[in-house]
């Protein structure tokens, strides 16, 4: 087998088969926050080459066993990308097989057992059937319908493929990123194995980790009964301690030469963009990037400010991305520089548009810059590059979502004496995270909701105040567009220097003539296809901002995987054939969950105090070190671990393998 991408350290074939897991001895246990043997320095015994899951398996001797040749956790990156391209498509064949010929599309999808079982089943009901009468009647026509309901759930239960069961982290997450295993990474103190797992699914672990809005801790178990996992900063601290191991991780994963003849056009270098060209590149496509500005990176790098995501931080995982053998263009604006018919004549095969949100919304009662209205998001990137005006007096900020919140702590930080933050919805249902509002009350905000601005006044040229009332109830127009019903007599004024408005953002559609559908090309999806334009010969996808509108920026990677998935498919590169490699080891039980009042308290990050944060644009929170960061990966419950009970027949001894208890059979020794 090749030495795979997804192994840090070089090692030969020899000292592959000779890695042995960190055991810890039957019926001992570490306390929460020890070290665990072996540390987490750069020279830890990272899990083999190929095998990013192994720690969890029940084989004691990687690679050893005869059962490790099926496993599918052998898989190079390139061979990961590409099998979850062609998942969708032989599922759909199962299913098609089995509705043929019930139990062998089971077969065809690795799933033996299964297909053995429905084929069995429906023999009997159909011998069965054979025994009845021959005229009609309601017992025959019942075990009639009974033989083609199993029938059918045969076929949905081979179109199923070789998915398994997935924790509620794990499916809360947009890029389905396995929180559970890169956690127990670290638990075990295998850090660099951990940043491996999670960067499979996102390329920007680091930045990720500062600035994710966390969907896996929301549905985090542990939070049932306390608080949750810290999933979100688990990352950010192997992302943080062990870049440099990993700064070759896609360019040694994609091909010295591409594979196929095909050239893909990517318009726009933000992190959907930019997630889809390294894994179309890693597959083994020609990709080239088409960029407006004179840099990658999109919105996170252009206007997320540096006390949440250092800019430095950012640029460094970009170029790993790009140094995976990306062609870029930049300067190159789509229907200002070239338009869409343009990529077919210049020999590209297949496009995808991650264009964002360029196109913010401005409200009509809001007077020019000259007067002191500013738009907010503009203040965001001035202030990302050092150019940002210095700002006085009371400062008011117009919106409720999470831009607002970062440009109400953005204008602080610019010299405002004080600033309001006034939106429409009550505090409970405003668009911003509740932790962004946390923050920014910290740090001295002051927050006016359920109300909403009607006029200002004028002296001199200048915005002095502003007139306001407060929100009865909010409607919609037909375009979906928010009327607010203000209440009369609830007027009140707020003073006002400069006003911020930070309203959100749109999709620019002006390159189509009627604007795309939001209809994604499979349920649950964050990308469509362009199904036809003028001039346009060649498969176009769209996805990320400009399809869903704003969103996060872990939804912009996920649709950036499954854009390089369209294209790979649209470009007739899937392989029906049989799938070479057979789902996982059976797992075994765990037990011997602690549950502890500590261990319900989660351990929060050091954080810069509040009257130093409004100084400067500094980062504002520090992450974990070493010690809190496996004390907090020890409170994981390790959901959906209890798969299949131990044999009967090897109930003794006791094994512990990598932290995880069970028997094992005695084949696996």
């Amino acid at each position: 087998m090749a030495h795979c991408a997804n192994a840090v350290l070089d090692r030969t074939p020899e000292e592959a088969v000779s890695f042995q897991p960190v055991n810890t001895q039957a019926g001992q246990t570490r306390p929460a926050g020890a070290a665990p043997p072996g540390g987490g320095g750069a020279a830890e015994a990272v899990t083999p080459p190929g095998y990013a899951e192994c720690h969890y398996c029940t084989v004691v001797k990687k690679r050893r066993s005869l059962r490790c040749r099926r496993c599918v956790g052998r898989l190079d990156l390139r061979d990961r990308f590409i099998r979850a391209a062609e998942e969708r498509p032989r599922r759909r064949v199962g299913a098609i097989i089995s509705l043929l010929f019930p139990g062998l599309g089971h077969a065809w999808s690795a799933h033996p057992a299964g297909g053995v079982f429905y084929f069995v089943l429906i023999a009997i009901g159909a011998a069965y059937f054979t025994t009845l009468k021959v005229e009609p009647n309601l017992g025959r026509w019942m075990t009639l319908g009974a033989l083609a309901s199993v029938w059918v759930i045969a076929a949905l239960d081979a179109a199923r493929g070789q998915g398994e069961a997935r924790p509620p982290c794990q499916e809360g997450c947009p890029a389905r990123l396995a929180c559970m295993h890169y956690v127990t990474h670290i638990r075990e103190g295998r850090f660099l194995a951990s940043l491996e797992q999670i960067m499979h699914l996102c390329p920007l672990p680091a930045s990720i980790g500062r600035v994710c809005h966390h969907p896996c801790e929301k549905d985090c178990r542990r939070g049932r009964e306390g608080e949750p996992i810290g999933i979100c900063a688990l990352k950010r601290f192997v992302a943080d301690g062990h870049h440099g191991a990993v700064r070759d991780f896609y360019r040694s994963a994609a091909p010295a030469q591409p594979v196929f003849a095909e050239k893909i056009a990517v318009v726009g270098g933000g992190p959907s963009g930019l997630s889809a060209a390294m894994v179309l590149r890693v597959m083994g496509f020609s990709v080239t990037l088409f960029e407006a500005e004179a840099e990658a990176g999109g919105m996170p790098g252009a206007a997320i400010p540096d006390y949440r995501l250092p800019q430095d931080i950012y640029r460094r995982e970009v170029a790993a991305m790009l140094e995976s053998g990306i062609e870029t263009r930049f300067g190159r604006r789509l229907g200002r520089d070239f338009q869409l018919p343009d990529l077919a004549s210049e020999g590209f095969a297949g496009a995808y548009l991650a264009l964002g949100c360029q196109r913010t919304v401005r409200l009509p009662h809001c007077g020019p810059p000259e007067q002191g209205f500013l738009d907010g998001l503009d203040l965001l990137k001035q202030a990302k590059v050092g150019s940002a005006p210095r700002l006085s007096g009371p400062v008011l900020v117009i919106g409720g979502g999470n831009v607002a919140m970062d440009v109400a702590k953005t204008a602080l930080r610019l010299g405002a004496s004080e600033v309001r933050v006034i939106f429409l919805e009550t505090r409970e249902t405003m668009p911003a995270h509740t932790w962004e509002c946390d923050e920014a009350l910290v740090e001295g905000v002051m927050l006016v909701p359920a109300s909403a601005t009607v006029s200002f006044e004028i002296n001199d040229g200048r915005v002095a105040s502003a007139l306001c009332k407060r929100v009865q109830r909010i409607e919609f127009d037909e375009k979906k567009r928010m009327r607010p019903v203000l209440w009369e007599g609830t007027e009140f004024v707020l003073p006002a220097a400069t006003v911020l408005t930070a309203v959100g953002s749109s999709p620019d559609y002006g390159i189509f003539s009627t604007p795309p559908s939001r209809t994604p090309i499979w349920k649950g999806a964050f990308v469509g296809r362009l199904p036809s334009a003028p001039g346009v010969t060649i498969p176009v996808f769209y996805g990320g901002d400009y399809l869903s509108g704003p969103a996060s920026v872990i939804q912009a990677i996920a649709a950036g995987y499954q854009a390089a998935e369209g294209l790979y498919r649209a470009l007739g590169k899937v392989s029906y054939a049989r799938p070479p490699l057979w789902n996982r080891m059976r797992r075994v039980r765990f037990s011997g969950y602690a549950d502890t009042s500590a261990l319900r308290q989660r351990n929060q990050m050091a954080m810069e105090k509040p009257a130093d944060r409004c100084t400067s644009f500094c980062e504002i929170c520090h992450g974990y070190p070493e010690q809190e960061a496996i004390s907090e990966a020890e409170r994981c419950l390790r959901c959906r671990w209890m798969i299949a009970p131990a044999p009967k027949q090897a109930r003794k001894p006791q094994v512990r393998v990598s932290g995880v208890s069970g028997t094992f059979p005695k084949s696996n020794r």
